[in-house]
Formats: C-alpha cells, sequence, structure tokens
C-alpha cells in the first residue's frame, strides 16, 4: 500500500478509536468532493498525519464547535520555504532569534497555521495561504496565537484564536478547540 494511502488509512482509524472512546460508535469519515472529512452527524473532528505518526481528535458538536489539529516532524524547516510560509512581520521576529532556533521556530508556525486552517475551513468554506494569518508564539512555546495578517486586503472572514503547541518525540503538535468564527470581518 502506498505511504499516503496507509497515512490515509492511519487517520481514519485513529479518528474511529476517538469516537469510541467518547462514546459514540466507530464510523466511516468519508472524505467531501474538497477532500476534508465528512464527520458523523453531530460530531466534529480533525485528523493530521506524517509518515510516522497520526492523530485524530473528535468531540461531540454540542460541546465543541469546531477541531484543528496538525502534526509535523519537529525538523527545521528548509530556509527557503520561509517566506512561503511566514509574514514579514514573523519574518522579523524570527531575525531576532538566535539562528539555531529559527527553523525549529518556522516548523510551529508552520504546524500552528495548519491547525488553524483546519478549525476555520469547515466553517468558512475559505481556503487560506500561510501569509493570509500571522501566528504569535508565546515564550514557552506551549502555545500561539493565530490572527489576520496586516498583508491582507480583502476581508477576511477570521477572528484571532489561541491554541496549544506541543514538542515530544521528535513532533510537533498544534491545536484549536473551540466556539465558532466570529463574523467579524478585516481587512
Amino acid at each position: 500500500m502506498p505511504r499516503r494511502q496507509r497515512e490515509f488509512a492511519a487517520g481514519r482509524a485513529a479518528a474511529r478509536e476517538s469516537m469510541a472512546q467518547i462514546g459514540y460508535p466507530p464510523a466511516a469519515v468519508p472524505c467531501a468532493p474538497d477532500r476534508s472529512p465528512t464527520w458523523p452527524v453531530g460530531l466534529v473532528g480533525s485528523i493530521a498525519h506524517t509518515s510516522s505518526a497520526c492523530v485524530a481528535i473528535v468531540a461531540s458538536r454540542i460541546q465543541v464547535h469546531a477541531i484543528g489539529v496538525d502534526v509535523e516532524e519537529d525538523v527545521e524547516m528548509d530556509q527557503t520555504l520561509w517566506p512561503t510560509i511566514c509574514t514579514p512581520g514573523e519574518l522579523a521576529a524570527l531575525a531576532a532569534l538566535p539562528q539555531s532556533e529559527r527553523g525549529q521556530c518556522v516548523t510551529r508556525h508552520f504546524c500552528a497555521k495548519e491547525a488553524f486552517f483546519k478549525w476555520q475551513y469547515p466553517q468558512t468554506g475559505r481556503m487560506l495561504e500561510f501569509c493570509d494569518v500571522q501566528v504569535t508564539l508565546i515564550s514557552d512555546y506551549s502555545s500561539f496565537c493565530v490572527s489576520p495578517a496586516v498583508s491582507v486586503t480583502e476581508s477576511l472572514p477570521t477572528c484571532s484564536r489561541e491554541g496549544g503547541l506541543m514538542a515530544s518525540n521528535g513532533l510537533m503538535l498544534a491545536w484549536i478547540i473551540g466556539p465558532p468564527v466570529l463574523q467579524t470581518r478585516y481587512g
């Protein structure tokens, strides 16, 4: 079985296990036409995977309105990718860090943005670019805040949102669990 199919199957298995852990019968989680997960009625969730790990978070829609999760290898992001992932403000903040910390810091930004995208997309239907939002890492790197980037010129249906970060066993995990997107427009 090719790698992407194995990762997909492992993510769906993790989703079914998560359903069982919160008292729901394990059910299929098919893909919508846009490839996003289609959760069973009454549930919300998010799935992420790398070549070595997968994670799924599932909750009752009554308790949680939206979930976004991402997992990445906790390695330095290639410097040629930084400008495609980071806003000018994020790049300026990176420049203030010791050279040895910058690559992994970009990986944290990437992971946090991916979690945010997965949290907001089911609510807005909007595909965002990395530079549409800006991440502020909290000093101990255990949490972050995502907000609209200053460079966004069109109305962006999003809001600032806080999330959690955790690095363990060579992996970086980012998550956002919470209330709905506010329909505030930034521009």
